[in-house]
């Protein structure tokens, strides 16, 4: 529900009763937005591109990996495709492990507030808004210099919405799945005017909130529900 919750909000707009709360038109007209994939868009928006809106940038990985001289220091936080995909969360704000100065001298140092993207292996089209500045592994791509008729949350959400889209469209035989920066840059986006987005994204945060607090409730649940059913089974 959360996932068709975003994907259906940040391609069609607000839900009707969240438009009108917003002073947004209800259910405007749709026209093709030339990509199958996506479908129809709200007539009123425009089709860009990520290399259109940002500087789309790869981050870079000291070698030889392991190598003491570059990792396990406290010199700048280490940000790689695993802390990116460990939760749900919007945001980053920190690392298990950080680079010596000499590790980021031969890595991407990434600002905080800067949206990245994973962009390899299975768990690649995972976004996430740093939090922290650091350095990011070559598993991920940053949009730097967003244009500033962009929100961030907005392109966040619509990212999230793309993940397994990304990763069935990459996929390719039995080799590594790999977005490149070309690939990323060449992305479509649906572009809503600067307010809209804004609405869009605020509505969202409420909404999945809401719907992260319901699974909250689900996964306390199942523990309890996993010691009766195997109580049940010995008894029986």
């Amino acid at each position: 529900k959360r996932a068709a919750l975003i994907s259906r909000t940040v391609t069609r707009g607000l839900a009707p009763a969240a438009a009108r709360a917003a002073g947004l038109p209800e259910n405007p007209p749709l026209k093709p937005s030339g990509l199958d994939w996506l479908g129809d868009i709200p007539k009123h928006w425009e089709l860009k591109k990520f290399g259109h809106i940002s500087i789309v940038v790869r981050g870079a990985s000291p070698r030889p990996a392991g190598d003491p001289r570059y990792f396990d220091g406290d010199f700048i936080p280490w940000i790689t495709v695993g802390e990116v995909t460990k939760d749900e969360k919007v945001y980053l704000t920190s690392t298990e492990t950080m680079l010596t100065e000499a590790g980021a001298a031969n890595s991407r140092m990434i600002r905080s507030g800067t949206l990245v993207l994973t962009n390899s292996g299975a768990t690649l089209g995972v976004p996430k808004i740093l939090s922290i500045t650091g350095c990011a592994n070559d598993g991920i791509v940053a949009f730097e210099g967003l244009s500033k008729a962009t929100n961030k949350l907005f392109l966040y959400y619509y990212l999230r919405s793309l993940t397994e889209n990304l990763r069935d469209r990459i996929k390719q035989g039995s080799g590594q799945p790999n977005l490149n920066t070309d690939i990323v840059k060449a992305l479509g986006v649906p572009f809503a005017p600067l307010p809209e987005q804004a609405a869009i994204a605020a509505y969202l945060d409420e909404e999945t909130g809401k719907l992260d607090g319901l699974v909250g409730k689900v996964e306390a649940a199942v523990e309890p529900l996993q010691e009766y059913r195997t109580a049940l089974i010995t008894a029986a």
